[in-house]
């Protein structure tokens, strides 16, 4: 689910010293940045990219960054998912989209303002 549709499309980044990202260079004090969304689409590293499959494997998703940019919470977040996601279906399996999710409406920090549902 991260890789489909991760909370954070894009980050940016100042470079501190000249570096080439592809046929570019970088010069210290120039920004670029990094749409992670589209990265993680890219039919290169993802076979039927467009498709949400929850079961891809491998998943080499960049949902949490990358290197020396890797979320320190991602493990945090991923027991966080796991947990209350089976403890919810477990309580409550018959637990159902009852409308249409309401998006927040922003392109960087992604989510929802609501998300209806029922028994």
């Amino acid at each position: 689910m991260l890789r489909y549709d991760s909370a954070l499309q894009l980050f940016e980044r100042t470079a501190t010293e000249p570096v080439r990202v592809g046929d570019v260079t970088v010069e210290p004090g120039q920004r670029i940045a990094a749409l992670l969304g589209a990265a993680n689409r890219d039919p290169a590293v993802f076979a039927d990219a467009d498709t949400f499959r929850p079961d891809r494997d491998p998943n080499p998703h960049l949902a949490f960054g990358a290197g020396v940019h890797f979320c320190l919470g991602a493990p945090l977040a991923r027991m966080e998912l796991v947990e209350s996601l089976g403890l919810l279906l477990r309580e409550l399996p018959g637990l159902d989209l009852a409308g249409t999710p309401e998006p927040r409406g922003t392109f960087v920090l992604r989510g929802f303002t609501s998300v209806p549902v029922g028994v």
